[in-house]
């Protein structure tokens, strides 16, 4: 029976079997946020600095300040230690680049134990930091060339062969529609056990990489013919799959209602920045929610 359900990503254990443990804490920690009405999931912007300039990257489409570089240790470290008392226990490190801020990720590698880390895979995360690493790759390195600004494949092998903390994230435009097959034999050459997917989340209808109706039922469309032909490397789920094509979520969203976020002041921002809610793709959004542990594969 449990073999029918699969969480797209956080649950996982060692192999393929879900973790039961895990989703026991799971819902013991979702009970106590409704009870309590006190979120136990935080996002937190730990750097503007970043070593590529992708032109699909919300972080530089945006004017808002998200952090202050160079802040003392400590001030990190009570943070998030206070942020642990209020009840955090999963954490989303984002940027810029989060590795280029390496000493705040072990700081709050000693706080919580479950966090998410969102990262280009340029700079090697060490081994100590046990926590699923999100590594960007849109396609073929004559993709990443253009879009990205660099060919980023040989460095993530480099960094990250047979690394089971990596799961391989990709956003999809109208642009790298038919990578997604390279994006899967790179996964495969490399070791990388899971590959998955946010829809590019548009500031406006006038942003370049918008996506009309036509083009994101394409996109799906065409994720689903490949997890047909790849299931042991494509995680995503029918219900992110649906999730996707409702395409507004701006009344029922966990991660932009249930998820704490945080500038690397720990003042409370709100989710996305401005990007478009009403033509939402976000992998987190999609992905975050613990109900979302039970599809049918």
């Amino acid at each position: 029976m449990w073999k029918m359900f699969r969480y797209p990503i956080a649950l996982w254990s060692g192999g393929e079997e879900i973790d039961l443990k895990r989703v026991i804490k799971v819902f013991y920690y979702e009970i106590k946020r409704i009870l309590l009405r006190k979120p136990y999931v935080a996002e937190i912007f730990i750097t503007e600095k970043c070593n590529l300039k992708c032109k699909h990257c919300f972080f530089f489409k945006t004017n808002r300040k998200y952090t202050i570089e160079d802040q003392d240790a400590e001030n990190w470290t009570k943070n998030f230690e206070n942020l642990y008392h209020e009840g955090v226990r999963r954490l989303c490190i984002v940027g810029g680049e989060p590795s280029l801020n390496m000493d705040v990720i072990f700081q709050a590698n000693a706080v919580f134990p479950y966090i998410d880390i969102c990262t280009n895979g340029l700079i090697k995360i060490p081994e100590s930091i046990n926590h699923r690493l999100f590594i960007s790759v849109d396609g073929s390195d004559d993709y990443n060339y253009v879009y990205r600004g660099a060919k980023v494949l040989h460095r993530i092998s480099e960094n990250y062969k047979n690394d089971k903390r990596v799961v391989l994230l990709m956003t999809l435009t109208k642009f790298n529609i038919n990578e997604i097959e390279s994006v899967v034999d790179f996964a495969r050459i490399n070791g990388f056990r899971a590959l998955v997917f946010s829809l590019y989340t548009p500031l406006s209808e006038k942003d370049e990489f918008y996506i009309d109706q036509k083009t994101r039922f394409e996109l799906i469309a065409k994720i689903r013919d490949c997890k047909k032909k790849y299931p042991d490397i494509i995680k995503a789920s029918d219900f992110v799959l649906d999730w996707y094509r409702s395409q507004d979520h701006t009344s029922k969203c966990y991660w932009r209602d249930k998820v704490l976020h945080y500038n690397s002041k720990f003042e409370l921002i709100d989710a996305c920045s401005n990007m478009d809610c009403e033509n939402c793709g976000y992998f987190s959004g999609a992905n975050i929610g613990p109900l979302n542990i039970f599809y049918k594969k």
